[in-house]
Formats: C-alpha cells, structure tokens, sequence
C-alpha cells in the first residue's frame, strides 16, 4: 500500500495494524517544536537544488519510520519528493523488490534482510563522497557489515536489541540473563511471551546455550531449536504487534520483546511494576540500513536524501519522532532529555557492547528456517 502525507507523527497510520515501532509511535515523547522544524527547513535549504528537480524517489519502507515533516522539508529544498511504500516485514520489502524491481528506488532492511537481498544481486554500490555526513557524523560502532566504508552498500540509520521485560510484583526471583528466563519458565508456565520473530528468538536460545549469536554451526542450532521447543509449552503467546501489552495487564509476567515496546509500556504505565533486562549473557539486536536498488535511475538523488537525514539535527529529529537512540554523537544535543536520559531507549554504550546483530547467514539461512519451522509446528 502507498502511505500519503505520512508526516505526523503520534497516531498517524492507526488504519495499519500496529506493529512493535507503530505501537511506540502512540505513546512517543513527540518531534521537535515549531522552532526546530524551521531549522530543518533550513537544512534540507542547504542540500541545494540539482538539475533532477521534480523526480521522485520511491521509498519502501517500514510504515512512518521517518522524522516529522523529513520528506517535505527535503522536497521543499530540493523539489526531490520520496514516496513512501509501506511493507512492515523484510521479507515482504525482498518480495517486493524481486517482483518488479523497479517498483522502488531505495528500501529500509537491517543486515540480515539486507545481506539476503545483496546476496540476489538487488543493492547498488553508493559512492560515499556523496554522502559526507556518513564520513563526518556516523558513530564508527555502526559502520558495519553493508553500512561499512568498505562494502558501501548502505547507511546506518538506527538500531536496537531484544531483551527481557518482566513484572516484578508477579516474579519474585532476580531475572539477569536469558538462562534464568528458561529457567523460570516452568514456575511461570502460561505467562511466559516471546515476539514472534525467528532471527531474534533464535538468537535468543543461542546466547542462552553460550553460543555465538550468529552461529551457522547447524548442531548449535539444533540445540537451538530444542532449547525453543522445550520453552513453547510455557508460552503464552508468539506476538506479531503491541509487544508489551501482556505484561502491562499482567497475563503475563515475562516476555521476550524488543526495546521499542519496552520503552513504550514503562513510559505508558508507570504504576505498573516492569523491569526491563539487558541480559548479561547477550541481546539479540539489529541494524536498520537504507539501501538503493540496484538499476535505479535515481541513485544520486537517493544518495543526497540519505546523506540529508544523516545530518545531526535531521537525525535527531528522527530520534525524537520515533523514540530511538542515536547513531550520532552530534545528533545527542538535539534529542529531548527524556529520550536521550531514558536507559531503555538510549542505553550506555557498554550495554551495546554485549548486543549480538543479526547478520546474513547465508547457506546456513536454511538450518534456522529449519528450527524456526520446527519450532512453530511442535
């Protein structure tokens, strides 16, 4: 579906079924202020205004995932607009594109989806000097895998992890670590949630068992699997959307779920008794990349959009409509103090020491389809 004038943020989109980051969107801390839109204006002014202007740039991407009035204010300096094509799941965004894939010049993934679509021959090499803001502002941390300075096929644009969100007046144990979230698993048997997610579950279950995040050994993750299949008859619930509600009305008292709807369900009920765990033995994280499609013929303008939303007040302001931590140093300054103070959303940088993101697998893809598939039938 095409999402038009998707520039508001708060409850913009709730004729979309609500996803883990549409779900954040509701309860967000809001975008900056008139003043500080003005001074996007200002930026997008600088970006110049090049021969292409009046092209459109067709954008898939996750629904709204994008700053407050950011495809305008690019438009007005430029006359460049971004048309917004709306596919919540990786998959769907790959399927898109292997369908027609002129259907779109660029496209949110993270390294794992977006490996997969590199690996089918979709991606176009960027040239960086167009894209000075990467060099100049991108924390160097994020500058991995499709988004490093070597491979050039992305840029970084956000990240988060998958961790433990539990009720601390219904568990009366310390949970720290995924092991102790197996653990007490039986005791909370019919309480327990996971988000209905292969790479991060499955991840989940590797740490656990003490094993790399990203392992392609097709034992360990068998073991994997197993340690899955022996947890599935505590679980209350696989959730697809509003990740934490269940813990909020207390159906249940322990979820694995991602940052986003743990920010969200603390900053909504603050009466409600929830802990949220950066487990010590690894989280499962990921990388959100933008990339352009090989074969576009907008690839210079795809390149100036990107390196427009990677200036520090832009960034920010996509930090502030979404409720995210930054990617950018620079960018901390312009982020709303209960954003930036908030541990969930914006955790020191030893927890992202400990963050495992998800990658291409490639010939192993298979063995955790395999699990995963096993999983969801036992």
């Amino acid at each position: 579906m095409i999402a038009s004038g998707n520039d508001e943020p708060g409850e913009r989109g709730l004729t979309v079924a609500l996803s883990r980051r549409q779900l954040l969107k509701i309860t967000a801390a809001g975008a900056l202020g008139v003043g500080g839109l003005r001074s996007l204006e200002g930026i997008a002014k600088a970006a110049g205004t090049i021969a292409d202007s009046g092209s459109t740039i067709k954008f898939i991407n996750y629904i709204n995932w994008i700053g407050k009035n950011e495809y305008k204010n690019f438009q007005k300096a430029t006359g460049i607009s971004v048309k917004e094509i709306v596919a919540n799941q990786g998959a769907e965004r790959i399927t898109k594109i292997m369908q027609d894939p002129h259907s779109a010049d660029m496209v949110l993934l993270d390294l794992h989806s977006g490996g997969r679509l590199d690996a089918l021959g979709k991606v176009a090499k960027l040239d960086l000097r167009q894209i000075p803001n990467y060099t100049k502002y991108v924390n160097p941390a994020f500058k991995y895998g499709m988004a490093s300075a070597k491979t050039a096929k992305a840029i970084p644009t956000d990240y988060g992890r998958i961790g433990i969100l539990y009720r601390t007046d219904l568990v009366s144990e310390p949970v720290t670590s995924w092991k102790d979230f197996w653990r007490l698993a039986s005791k909370y048997s019919g309480k327990i949630n996971l988000i209905d997610d292969e790479p991060g579950v499955i991840q989940a279950a590797l740490l656990m068992l003490g094993y790399n995040g990203n392992s392609t050994n097709q034992s360990q993750i068998h073991k994997a699997g197993d340690a899955l299949i022996s947890l599935k008859p505590h679980i209350l619930a696989l959730q697809e959307t509003d990740d934490g509600s269940q813990m909020v009305d207390g159906s249940a008292v322990m979820g694995l779920i991602e940052d986003f709807a743990g920010t969200s369900a603390i900053l909504k009920n603050p009466g409600v008794k929830l802990k949220w765990i950066d487990p010590l033995d690894g989280m499962p994280g990921y990388l959100d990349i933008w990339c352009a499609i090989k074969g576009t013929s907008q690839l210079a303008n795809v390149e100036r959009f990107m390196n427009y939303h990677l200036d520090p007040k832009v960034t920010a302001n996509f930090v502030n409509t979404e409720a995210i931590a930054s990617i950018e140093p620079a960018a901390n300054k312009y982020v709303q103090a209960k954003i930036r103070n908030n541990h969930v959303a914006n955790p020191p940088a030893s927890v992202y020491k400990r963050v495992s993101f998800q990658a291409f697998l490639g010939e192993a893809q298979r063995y955790w389809d395999d699990e995963w598939a096993r999983f969801k039938s036992a």
